[in-house]
């Protein structure tokens, strides 16, 4: 998206695309282990519920991703035709993965709710709306992704 939605030349967008997406590396990885390290502290099993195997899945493929798109684009020793033949798994794969995260964000939410016992009141009524705004973002940022870029 950042090559869609980010203007000036491609180099700025490149960068812009690497910077955010090591941004997001490191949250994700910060996030998973200060996970651990409270579960552990609690003494609470680890990784029990879909939504902790859903972000830890996410996470180590969007590691994965984010090295393999690195040593496609980042470094000049990477043949042009080789990049083009991974141009579109690149996109298709990180779509999957921000599917993941959304997924993962929802099973996170849905199992707060339970865990808070929630129900038809205001606070549940603003949990749910989040959910729904996750959903909407995700309608979004996948409709930006098949339309065609317009300089």
């Amino acid at each position: 998206m950042a090559y869609k939605t980010i203007g000036g030349r491609r180099r700025v967008r490149k960068a812009s695309h690497l910077a955010l997406h090591l941004i997001a590396l490191f949250a994700g990885v910060f996030g998973v282990v200060v996970v651990f390290r409270y579960r552990h502290q609690i003494e609470a099993q680890h990784m029990i519920t879909l939504h902790s195997w859903l972000g830890i899945i996410t996470v180590a493929s969007f590691a994965l991703q984010f090295v393999l798109g690195a040593a496609f684009y980042m470094f000049r020793g990477a043949q042009m035709s080789a990049k083009a033949s991974y141009l579109p798994w690149h996109i298709f794969v990180g779509s999957i993965i921000f599917l993941m995260a959304v997924g993962t964000a929802l099973t996170g939410i849905v199992r707060q709710f339970a865990i808070l016992g929630l129900g038809n009141d205001q606070e549940g009524h603003i949990v749910n709306s989040i959910g729904l705004l996750l959903v909407l973002f995700a309608a979004t940022v996948g409709l930006t992704v098949v339309l065609p870029y317009e300089k």
